[in-house]
Order: C-alpha cells, then structure tokens, then sequence
C-alpha cells in the first residue's frame, strides 16, 4: 500500500471509529440496552430464604418456575417477577413426611409430567407426583458416586431421556426414564472444565455449565463424544442447576426465549436470552387439539374403544372416554399434556405442527373417582385405519394396558 492509501485508510477508520463511538454515545444516552444470546437479562431473587449454605435445583413446568434448596423436602414455586407461588412439602407413598435427600438438581419430564430429582447425600435419581408430592426412587445410584451431590440433571425432549452428573465432575452419563445408563461422556475433555448444572434445549442442544467458572457450553449430542459448539453464555458464578425458562418481554417490546440458571451459593437464579427456536420450554412450544376415536385390540383380542377432543394446553375443556369388557373410563382432569412433532410421523392435513399427544390424568372408573391413566396418540395422516397409534395405561378398579395401530377410527391433529 502507497503512503497516500494508508493516509486515507488511516482517515477513514478514524472517521469510522468516531462514528461508532457516537452511535454508542447515543445509545447510552438515550438508555437502549441491546442484548443477544448468551446475554444476562435478569436476576430474579427467589421468595423463600434458603434454609442452608446452597441454592440447587432450578425448573420451569411450562406455568410456574420450581427451585430447591440443599436440605429442604420441599419443592418451591416461582416467577420472573419473584413472586411467592407457594410450596410442595414431599411425601412418601403412605403420606408420611419425607426425609431423604431429594431434591437437589431437578428436571420436569414434559413426557410423563413427572419431576425427577437427585440427591444432595446420593447420586439416586428420584421422581416427585406434583399433583400430590410423593417421592418415588427411579434408580439407586444412577450415576457413579463421588461427592454423591447430583448438580446436573436435564431432561432431553429429543429422546425422552436424561442427562445427569455427579458435583464438579468430568463424567456426565445419559440415562433412560428408568434411571439405565444408555452412555454419556467426559465432559473435560469436550470442554476442558468440570460440570456443574446441565439443560436442554428443544432441539436436543446440551447446554453444560462448570464448576465457578462462570461458563456456560452449547453441545451437539448428535455426535458421540458431544461436539462442542462454543462457549454459550458467562454469567459469573456458579450454574449449579439449569433449565429452559419462560419467554421474557424485552424494554423494546421484543419477546425472547430464555435459559435459567441458579447460582450455587446464592439465593437467586439469573435469566439468559436465548436463540429463537433453542429453548422453548416443550409446554409452550405446540399448541393446538386433538379429535377423533376408534379401536385396538388387547394381546388377548378384547377390542378396546375410545372418543377423545384434547387440547395441548391443560387447562382447556379436555374428554377422553375409553370403553372395553363392559368397563367404562372417563377424564376427569388432564394433569400433563405434550403435544410433540415426531419426525417420523407427518399428521398430513391441515397441518397442525405436531402428531403425538403424549397426557396422563384422573378419572372415574365404572363410575368410581381416583382412577390414572396415562396415555399415548399420534396422528399419522389419512386414513387413521393402520396408521394411528393409540396407547392406554388405566389402574383403578380396573386395570387396562394396550397399544396399538387404530381397526377402525382415525385421529385428527388441529392447528391452534
């Protein structure tokens, strides 16, 4: 470059770099705050006082934000806004006041509508009912003991299985709903820094905080060992536990997905912007209904018939009557519903966004309250005959348990 060329270049950046620094003069004068992902938006302190040294577990349901502390049976209840939503004392099956050490880290299943728990003296992996709080183990020492301190917990809606990790350890390990190791990874080895606190997006990404260094990793686990996408966020501190939050209105009106993470030794969790369509918690992600009804057949040939009109959102009118050797099943109350795209399935039209209805709820059994069901419907295009899938699991007085491809009848997926 000639001398008069690196003068004008030399003029021409300093004129840039003076129109930059006005623009950022301007924006903070005027008070604009720009964020992208991976920013910080928000601190929310939470209601109830720790009751010890460490805040641990940290979740939203799709309605309310639950977080736990290290030591207390009790699962509490939150907003963004930091109100106090109230609290879940833990149970055991005979309705006596639990005393083990769930729940530290802690994952909603949007499958089941289950909360699963580690221990904060174990590395056992727990399920909680929210309808009624009763604690169930899933699995003893789930993942290999070290502190026996579970700080990473998350449930995958990919799969419909779990990634877990022991306190300020390399290995993380993938379990299945029933607590199996099905493999996992060394997590300093993709990272070059121990866990502390997992969370997964929609779309499968792992997102893997460490231990006090205030970092926060995005991971592919496509691949095996996970591939790492780069550093995500550095919120400062400790992300002991992780989850998918719920949307955040911006100052400037604009509306951004979120990733929630509690700190460690503090009494609060901070509020992360996130990619649109990366962490979208699985309740808010599909809305819409599904109609229709028809028949299968038991192993021993019993034809099993149902008529349904369910919506993706709990709280709308929902009906689910199922009908088989002279006993009669009525919804009463859907307690979780998961309206999911399965890639396998195209529901056809109208295109609705989704093919499966994944719910569990209460009924009356022949007339009788307190029976469950939980249940399974997809959607596969025209005709439902041979394609649809329906599956039934009902406990009351009465018992049934099938699943099947529709003999007559069809399910139909509706847009919201």
């Amino acid at each position: 470059m000639s001398p008069f060329s690196e003068r004008v270049a030399g003029r021409m950046g300093a004129s840039l770099a003076i129109l930059l620094g006005l623009m950022v003069a301007i924006m903070g004068f005027s008070g604009t705050t720009l964020s992208l992902p991976g920013d910080l938006l928000l601190t929310v302190y939470e209601p109830e006082p720790l009751v010890s040294c460490c805040g641990i577990g940290v979740e939203y349901d799709g309605s309310k934000i639950l977080y736990t502390h290290y030591g207390d049976n009790t699962i509490h209840f939150t907003d963004l806004s930091a109100v106090d939503l109230g609290q879940l004392p833990l149970i055991n099956p005979d309705s006596s006041p639990y005393t083990g050490d769930c729940c530290n880290a802690i994952a909603f299943n949007f499958g089941n509508g289950f909360l699963y728990g580690g221990g904060w003296g174990s590395t056992n992996l727990y399920k909680v009912d929210m309808s009624t709080g009763v604690v169930t183990l899933v699995m003893a020492t789930a993942v290999p003991l070290y502190y026996g301190f579970i700080d990473g917990l998350a449930w995958d809606p990919t799969t419909d299985t779990f990634w877990m990790s022991d306190d300020v350890q390399c290995n993380v390990e993938h379990l299945d709903v029933l607590g199996n190791d099905i493999g996992g990874f060394d997590g300093c080895t993709v990272t070059g820094y121990a866990n502390s606190g997992l969370a997964v997006g929609l779309d499968g990404t792992l997102f893997y905080g460490t231990d006090g260094n205030g970092l926060i990793f995005a991971l592919d686990t496509t691949t095996s060992p996970p591939t790492n996408l780069g550093q995500f966020a550095s919120p400062g501190g400790r992300d002991e536990d992780m989850s998918c939050g719920p949307e955040y209105t911006k100052p400037d009106g604009s509306v951004v997905e979120t990733l929630l993470s509690q700190d460690a030794y503090g009494n609060w969790f901070v509020v992360i912007e996130m990619e649109p369509g990366k962490c979208v918690s699985p309740a808010e992600a599909l809305k819409g209904r599904m109609t229709g009804g028809g028949s299968v057949f038991t192993p021993l040939g019993q034809r099993v018939t149902h008529g349904f009109e369910l919506h993706c959102d709990i709280s709308l009118p929902n009906n689910l009557e199922i009908n088989w050797g002279g006993n009669r099943f009525h919804l009463t109350q859907l307690n979780s519903a998961t309206c999911k795209d399965d890639p396998l399935i195209s529901e056809g039209q109208p295109v609705a966004g989704f093919d499966t209805f994944v719910g569990s709820g209460i009924g009356r059994l022949n007339g009788a309250g307190g029976a469950t069901i939980d249940f399974n419907l997809t959607d596969a295009g025209e005709p439902g005959k041979g394609a649809d899938l329906a599956t039934f699991s009902i406990n009351g007085g009465a018992t049934l348990a099938v699943s099947g491809l529709l003999d007559r009848g069809n399910h139909q997926a509706h847009p919201p």
